[in-house]
């Protein structure tokens, strides 16, 4: 492969990422929003703190706290580098993911390169990659699918070359880069799994598996040091009751009560099993639909067939199965809900290089069984798969970010609408102002103002967390939890809330601000 081939992805990768960019104004949802708001508290020299509470894990004492206990740091460090030096602004953080983004089918070419040793197989799996489908909003946005895209693909690589040399340095990289993917995401951690099958059949087996862990560790150690010094846990403290969750709104839970297995005794056999087997279909259809974009899902297939025999591809089909088990049967709940999405970005590249050698199987059983000619089956077939992947792209895009109106993009009107409140909010009061919203990283990095999560809950549990937590001011709208729907249908149900200002969001439901009325904190 000539270095030219991979300047000329690259700028292509770069061109993409900005143009995407360029109606992806704010984070757009809670994670990337809660990425770049702690980036801003690293870079303002606050250190890994929160100013809002987006969740009762650990149970908060108060605003600020310490952030990062739930999700992991790197993509807050990340974003943080160019806000020391730039304006304190969305635009600024992004560059660095727009950036990292041209590097993916860059990545893609030499996977492809080292799976076939065919310039042209490397060249298309390349190109294949400048149209990502559903992932290009995530990928030019603070989040860590970019991240985990780049440092699961390399693992993944590293660890099938440290494996064919058995050299202990270099899985001891291969045990630095899995810590990069765990310090993105907390299922980093099971890209050792592969690790390990790929290292019990090298040679000098303790040798090299000391050397991953101690390369692992490395990057580890320090994290965990730090989540042991403000939560007394290695892992942060998270709520263990997380695998008996029964509906992902229980992660927002007040108090946070451990839930147990008597959860799932409550629940019934059924209804444990049923969650599980929604959440497996879910993420099949996802693996075929999204990573796949359905046209290149036969074609990966194809081309893992014929690869199957190089470690890169056994090492990514282990971490395949090991993701999928865990997101659909151990935490079904966080995996239907965007987990299995987020954490298979780390196969994106692998996915690219398996179709294009697929496609050049599939016009070879062309050539030998069915007499195509090779030119005009590459043009044909090549051209409608190109023309497919990329109207999908174009399509996910438009409908996610930019939306029917082609004014207002959709992907910003929830930071739109937090922000009217926002500026509602300081027109009635200046300091120590505390509000309960749906999304508290959204709204501080629309609005500026801490915030707590509105508790999956009744009136009675909101009236704790507004006791506890001295909030002053509620955003309610319409994806509100079940127990506040008499609320959200009469605004006027309980006399210590005050409804203040009635609001649109974009899709035209009711948004009510209400104010909490000190000395009527009565039983609602």
């Amino acid at each position: 492969m000539k270095l030219r081939v991979y300047c000329v992805l690259f700028l292509a990768g770069l061109l993409l990422g900005i143009l995407a960019a360029v109606w992806i104004r704010v984070p757009g949802y809670m994670d990337a929003s809660y990425y770049y708001t702690t980036s801003m508290q690293l870079a303002q020299g606050k250190g890994f703190s929160e100013p809002y509470i987006w969740n009762y894990l650990g149970d908060p004492a108060g605003i600020p706290h310490p952030s990062h206990l739930y999700w992991m740091p790197l993509a807050s460090i990340i974003s943080s580098i160019p806000l020391r030096i730039g304006p304190p602004e969305f635009r600024t953080a992004q560059v660095v993911f727009v950036v990292l983004a041209a590097l993916i089918p860059v990545l893609t070419c030499m996977i492809a390169y080292s799976l076939s040793g065919s310039s042209k197989t490397a060249k298309r799996a390349g190109f294949l990659a400048l149209a990502p489908g559903f992932f290009l909003p995530n990928l030019v946005t603070t989040d860590n699918f970019t991240i985990y895209a780049l440092a699961g693909s390399i693992a993944l690589w590293l660890m099938a070359e440290s494996a064919n040399r058995t050299n202990a340095g270099m899985w001891a990289a291969t045990g630095a880069v899995i810590g990069v993917c765990h310090l993105s995401r907390t299922d980093g951690l099971l890209f050792l799994i592969p690790a390990f099958v790929l290292l019990i059949r090298s040679q000098y087996r303790v040798r090299s598996l000391l050397g991953l862990l101690l390369g692992y560790l490395l990057v580890m150690a320090p994290w965990w040091l730090r989540n042991l010094s403000v939560s007394g846990s290695l892992l942060g403290g998270a709520s263990s009751g997380m695998l008996f969750m029964m509906d992902y709104n229980e992660l927002f839970r007040y108090p946070d009560d451990p839930l147990t297995v008597s959860a799932w005794i409550e629940a019934g056999f059924m209804k444990v099993a049923g969650i599980r087997l929604k959440a497996a279909w879910s993420n099949l259809m996802s693996l075929i639909a999204v990573n796949g974009l359905i046209i290149l899902a036969p074609f990966i297939v194809l081309g893992g067939l014929h690869a199957r025999n190089r470690k890169l591809v056994k090492a990514a089909v282990v971490y395949l199965v090991v993701l999928f088990g865990v997101m659909s049967f151990v935490f079904p709940q966080a995996g239907f809900r965007g987990g299995f999405f987020h954490s298979s970005a780390a196969l994106l590249a692998v996915g690219w290089a398996l179709a294009s050698i697929g496609f050049e199987k599939m016009i070879d059983w062309g050539i030998q069984k069915r007499g195509w000619q090779q030119q005009r089956a590459v043009v044909l077939f090549g051209g409608v798969i190109v023309a497919v992947i990329f109207f999908l792209t174009g399509w996910n895009y438009y409908v996610k970010v930019i939306g029917k109106s082609g004014v207002q993009p959709v992907w910003q009107a929830s930071a739109e609408l937090y922000n009217e409140a926002g500026c509602f909010i300081r027109q009635h009061e200046d300091e120590g102002i505390m509000a309960a919203v749906k999304d508290p990283p959204s709204f501080y990095a629309a609005a500026g103002i801490p915030a707590v999560v509105i508790p999956d809950g009744d009136l009675h549990t909101l009236q704790r967390v507004v006791e506890r937590y001295a909030v002053r001011w509620i955003v309610l709208d319409n994806d509100h939890p079940d127990g506040l729907a008499a609320l959200y249908d009469n605004p006027e149900l309980t006399d210590w809330l005050q409804l203040y200002a009635h609001l649109l969001d974009g899709n035209e439901y009711d948004v009510y601000i209400f104010r909490v009325l000190e000395g009527e904190m009565n039983e609602p």
